[in-house]
């Protein structure tokens, strides 16, 4: 089973063209397909560190987009449908997390800090929210959903707050066990480190 959505309203104005729904729509595939490639780095880098952390993945969404009839053109994104699991928020778009009282929690507050590390201070995922299955199994993962970014470029899309999202997130940003465990260096200390610019020792002679 599957989950479609489309934009109706996405605040500047009463009605969303199909184009502008399809744009939109690309915009999220691609924020989960920058999400998606960050998860795995995150725990290759965990597996290599030996950093106990919970297992989390992204849901595989697509496009579908309607190529006959009276709704011709138009699109949803489509991930597939979790039935009978546990929705659990663990940042919003403005709100750092703050998850230290179990593993999911710490792994979903450490990966919003890794994506900013990784990125070089450039990006910080928000919203970052999933399911926990109710599979009766020996394995526990999250799947995460309709993750959000801010960059200083502001390169994706519907959410993406800018600089001034990326500042927020470093000005609440607590770091935790498995932020140090991984070696992540302090988001003030790096802050103030890239808006510095480049040490002049750096470079070429």
């Amino acid at each position: 089973l599957y989950a479609a959505k489309c934009h109706y309203n996405v605040g500047s104005g009463p009605h969303v063209s199909s184009e502008e729904n399809q744009q939109h729509l690309k915009e999220e595939l691609h924020r989960q397909s920058v999400v998606r490639e960050a998860v795995n780095r995150f725990i290759e880098n965990a597996k290599s560190l030996k950093v106990s952390v919970y297992d989390i993945k992204v849901a595989d969404a697509f496009l579908f987009i309607v190529s006959d009839g009276m709704r011709k053109g138009h699109s949803w994104l489509v991930d597939p449908l979790v039935e009978g699991g546990k929705f659990r928020k663990f940042s919003g778009t403005n709100e750092a997390g703050s998850n230290g009282a179990d593993l999911a929690g710490r792994t979903c507050d450490a990966f919003a800090h890794f994506s900013y590390f990784d990125s070089q201070g450039t990006v910080v995922f928000v919203d970052l929210q999933g399911w926990f299955p109710f599979k009766r199994t020996s394995s526990h993962y999250l799947t995460l959903y309709d993750t959000m970014i801010h960059s200083s470029q502001v390169l994706f899309g519907l959410g993406d707050q800018g600089q001034l999202g990326v500042d927020e997130f470093v000005s609440q940003h607590t770091c935790n066990s498995i932020c140090r465990a991984l070696g992540l260096t302090d988001v003030t200390e790096m802050s103030l480190k890239f808006s510095s610019g480049p040490d002049p020792d750096d470079k070429d002679k």
